[in-house]
């Protein structure tokens, strides 16, 4: 009740996505009723001008080119149970058992790399890792899944340069900066159609939106499998797409008209 309150107080009030405005104002309705200026302005992504070339900059790996073509799906999230991680994992082995049918298999050497933050000293963090290796196990595919635990940034750049696109696998999500990084790096994002990613990945352009399920993650990973050229020209557009939208610059630019209309506003 005091943070609603306190919330009636603001002039004005901006969010990191619209997703996060319709739930300020279905948990705290005095926002809605007080606060005439209720908006949101996108977080911003820092994308340095080489990154992910083939020149190399500070922190920066460099991208290798012919391995973009590697089998290798990337899920990058915080080793924790709302991350819905065992999306990937279950998505990941659904895919090979469905390629496993086709001529050629031609996911025999296709694997999945799960990275993220984890503290040992947080026993979600230490049970839930073990929870999905253990689902690995019975899903068939712990030869073909890797787990990487509080990865450098450039570690996690190598990552992204090395795969094939990004499974994005939290639901509604508040904003979510993954698919961002994944976007600035040319990899289209396969994420769930709920939450922030809903107003940052554009569906069948810059990756696809899919229902929570096993189904329809496979499904869509396995449009990028058949067609690599697909995956190329969505990383391009992906890429295109977070530098129009979610730069430094965009995020600047809009903050400051709104810092300007209030002044103005005062001014009369």
């Amino acid at each position: 009740m005091l943070e609603e309150l306190s919330l009636v107080f603001y002039i004005q009030l901006y969010l990191l996505s619209n997703f996060m405005n319709l739930m300020l104002i279905s948990n705290f309705m005095l926002v809605y009723l007080f606060i005439t200026d209720l908006g949101f302005t996108y977080s911003f992504f820092r994308i340095p001008k080489q990154m992910f070339t083939t020149a190399s900059c500070s922190g920066v790996a460099k991208i290798n080119y012919h391995l973009l073509y590697r089998l290798n799906f990337l899920s990058i999230n915080c080793f924790e149970r709302k991350k819905n991680l065992d999306l990937a994992i279950s998505a990941f082995a659904l895919l090979r058992s469905v390629a496993s049918k086709l001529p050629g298999d031609a996911l025999q050497d296709a694997t999945l790399t799960v990275a993220g933050g984890y503290d040992k000293r947080l026993k979600e963090n230490v049970d839930y890792l073990e929870e999905l290796k253990r689902l690995a196990v019975t899903e068939g595919v712990s030869g073909q899944v890797k787990f990487v635990t509080s990865c450098s940034t450039s570690e996690r750049n190598e990552l992204l340069s090395n795969c094939l696109c990004v499974l994005y696998t939290p639901k509604d999500e508040h904003f979510g900066i993954v698919p961002l990084e994944a976007m600035a790096a040319h990899k289209p994002v396969i994420a769930c159609n709920s939450g922030g990613p809903v107003e940052t990945v554009v569906n069948e352009v810059t990756g696809f939106l899919c229902d929570p399920s096993p189904t329809e993650f496979s499904k869509a990973m396995l449009k990028l499998v058949n067609d690599h050229d697909l995956a190329i020209r969505m990383g391009k557009q992906a890429r295109d797409h977070v530098v129009q939208k979610f730069s430094t610059k965009t995020f600047g630019d809009l903050l400051n008209s709104y810092v300007l209309n209030v002044y103005h506003e005062r001014m009369e």
